[in-house]
């Protein structure tokens, strides 16, 4: 994740905008690191165009997202990490806080597959009742 940090900081003290993205090769997982005023991911400005005022100074944050099918209903996780400023004052934790916050997002993917492998392999009730 380190990697990850250093370019969203970098970005920040740049006063720019930014993602950064990790791609899971061996599963269907995204993982991301966006600067953004709100909690959408960055592909929704047409949506956050909307939401803001023109004249509107709001203070930039740093989101982790991550994308899966298994992850949740929506397919989408995000959850803020910090300020902007406080990600680069603390830009040492950041990593290991970011790695912890993407095992547990890890975990809740496993627990869903397994879940729903149970549910597909589980003999449906409809079949025992009429017999």
């Amino acid at each position: 994740m380190a990697p990850l940090v250093d370019m969203i900081s970098t970005a920040v003290q740049s006063d720019q905008l930014a993602q950064a993205t990790l791609s899971l090769t061996d599963a269907d997982i995204q993982v991301r690191l966006e600067t953004s005023v709100v909690n959408l991911p960055l592909r929704y400005v047409n949506a956050m165009k909307k939401m803001l005022a023109d004249d509107e100074t709001l203070p930039v944050s740093v989101y982790s997202i991550v994308e899966s099918p298994d992850v949740n209903a929506s397919s989408l996780r995000i959850d803020k990490v910090a300020s902007a400023d406080d990600f680069v004052s603390h830009q040492a934790d950041m990593a290991s806080a970011i790695a912890t916050w993407l095992d547990t997002q890890l975990e809740q993917i496993k627990t869903n597959q397994e879940k729903q492998a149970d549910e597909e392999t589980a003999p449906d009730d409809s079949d025992v009742n009429d017999k």
